[in-house]
């Protein structure tokens, strides 16, 4: 019999458990009875089996986390389901005796059943009290938009504990910085990382660990730390030359800089600058640089060649492992970046880290950034001097790369993420594809640079750094479809789309007073305005109606997908 202190704190066993305690089997078949009733009510709706296609996804999500975080995910997916609860789409015993089962799998419960108990209970109850008033809108089949196509299924700093050396430099930047955010200094470490496994690696299908990375967020948020984190370690490791200037002016300083040091990582702060500059039609010295930025990008495994000027002649640049590393405000960036930085395809070769979550609070750090961590500084240099040290070497000549394998976890993996990035595009328009078609490749190479970053001595891609490289490949792929379909227009009329769907979506669950909307698009004709939100209305993408507020109950636009 299965001992009962592991069972404290629950109201009866997962159906996995072999001969329970006894208590523990009348209390479930107690609320068996009690939610029949319920049970039978919810399965006739179509909201119900949302509410279980939901607990499953989540369930799973749960059961495959990793130490660090997991309690916090519970909670999280406790309150998320607690809304279906609540509406009466499911029972409650569903979602306990899942999540329970989770917590098994992740080994939660091991480390104490009350625990867990005491977490769900609160993010259920929570949920209840907030539950859905109605039923998400359900798209319609020729909808190409719909919700369930390009599903945020992480949250960003759920995906901030990778393994290795990234995981280990954005520890110490949380931990020397007074507003910790890990989502912060996620892109600056695997862009370091990145750089400085260099020319050395290469996956089975020649992949390299070169990335372009974007970070958004607001004014005040501390981006800069994790900036100014790297040029400290990258000076105490003695690696200062892989790092580029802070700002791309020309083609020519670009080439000669890659030249010197082929594996170099730009961080460049405003970044929607560097982004107007490239996509500038009226300057063809800017649409240079912006071409080498697309062709770069790919030819790390191969060779750029270099343009041939009147003065200047064609140089080649061998294995060229570019990175870059921007941070932007949200606003700023997508005001800058344009339908042409989507049609060009230089906006899908980013990984688009949106962090939009309220600026951290203040506290005291609890290291000092002037003391760079010995373990770091090691781990920074083995990465140098694997496979013989040639990250050093000039661009003048090609490099042998090692072969990096995956193992059969990790291979399976991906071939899932192949296929479901497949299945995607067959429903996907034709500004959605350019996105999908770059998500197997940032998966790849972020699981590369993961991997060789944990053990540059011996490197394999194993399934904990496949499923982590995929679901971050997916979030930065669902957040810049997002994004560019509610930020960019190529038209007036889908540009006034967006700006009325941003302020929409930017008041949040409170939802928008209808009188701010004409206020803030006064230069809108009111006729266009009024027909686009009875489109937006139409199509399920927001609502008008009742919201319980602090003054109590009022009209209100609210964001719904």
């Amino acid at each position: 019999m299965t001992s009962a202190p592991q069972f404290d704190g629950l109201d009866y066993p997962p159906d996995f458990v072999v001969d329970p305690p006894p208590h523990l089997v009348w209390r479930k078949a107690r609320l068996e009875v009690d939610s029949r009733e319920e049970t039978a009510r919810a399965n006739d709706s179509d909201f119900a089996q949302r509410a279980r296609y939901t607990l499953d996804k989540l369930g799973r999500e749960l059961g495959a986390a990793v130490t660090g975080g997991r309690n916090d995910l519970l909670n999280k997916h406790a309150h998320t389901m607690g809304g279906f609860v609540g509406a009466g789409a499911i029972t409650r015993a569903e979602v306990e005796a899942a999540l329970t089962a989770a917590c098994h799998r992740n080994g939660l419960i091991a480390e104490g059943a009350s625990a867990v108990a005491a977490t769900m209970k609160s993010g259920l109850d929570t949920g209840i009290a907030n539950r859905f008033s109605e039923e998400p809108a359900q798209p319609s089949d020729d909808d190409e938009n719909a919700p369930d196509l390009f599903t945020l299924e992480s949250n960003l700093e759920d995906l901030t504990r990778p393994p290795g050396l990234v995981g280990k430099i954005i520890d110490w930047c949380e931990a020397t910085t007074e507003r910790p955010s890990r989502a912060a200094a996620l892109g600056a470490a695997l862009g370091f990382v990145a750089t400085l496994v260099g020319r050395h690696f290469a996956s089975e299908s020649d992949a390299r660990t070169n990335l372009y990375l974007v970070t958004l967020a607001e004014s005040g948020f501390g981006k800069d730390h994790a900036r100014q984190a790297i040029k400290r370690l990258a000076t105490a490791a003695g690696v200062g030359w892989a790092l580029g200037p802070g700002r791309v002016m020309s083609t020519t300083a670009l080439r000669n800089k890659l030249l010197q040091h082929p594996s170099s990582l730009y961080m460049i702060d405003e970044f929607h600058g560097t982004v107007a500059m490239v996509t500038d039609k009226r300057s063809p010295y800017a649409r240079l640089l912006g071409d080498d930025l697309l062709e770069l990008f790919s030819a790390a495994s191969t060779v750029f060649l270099g343009a041939e000027y009147a003065s200047t002649p064609a140089v080649d640049i061998h294995n060229p492992n570019l990175s870059i590393y921007g941070t932007s405000t949200p606003d700023a960036f997508w005001s800058a970046a344009g339908s042409a930085a989507v049609s060009n395809g230089l906006l899908a070769r980013f990984i688009l880290l949106d962090i939009n979550t309220s600026k951290p609070a203040r506290r005291q750090p609890s290291a000092d950034i002037r003391k760079v961590p010995t373990e770091l500084i090691r781990a920074c240099q083995s990465l140098v001097q694997a496979h013989g040290g040639n990250i050093a070497l000039d661009g003048s000549r090609p490099i042998a790369a090692k072969s990096v394998r995956a193992d059969a976890d990790a291979a399976r993996l991906l071939d899932d993420f192949k296929d479901r990035i497949e299945a995607k595009e067959l429903s996907a328009d034709g500004r959605q594809k350019p996105f999908l078609n770059r998500a197997v490749e940032h998966a790849i190479k972020l699981a590369l640079t993961v991997a060789v970053g944990t053990d540059p001595k011996r490197p394999v891609i194993d399934g904990l750094a496949m499923e982590w490289a995929c679901k971050l490949a997916w979030h930065s792929t669902c957040s810049l479809i997002e994004e560019t379909r509610d930020r960019i227009g190529d038209s007036q009329r889908e540009a006034d789309y967006n700006a009325i769907m941003k302020l929409i979506k930017s008041a949040g669950p409170d939802g928008l007073k209808p009188s701010v909307i004409p206020d803030r698009t006064r230069g809108m004709d009111a006729r266009r305005r009024d027909e686009l939100l009875n489109d937006m209305k139409a199509s399920g993408r927001v609502r008008f109606g009742a919201v319980q507020t602090k003054r109590g109950t009022r009209d209100r636009w609210v964001f719904v997908r």
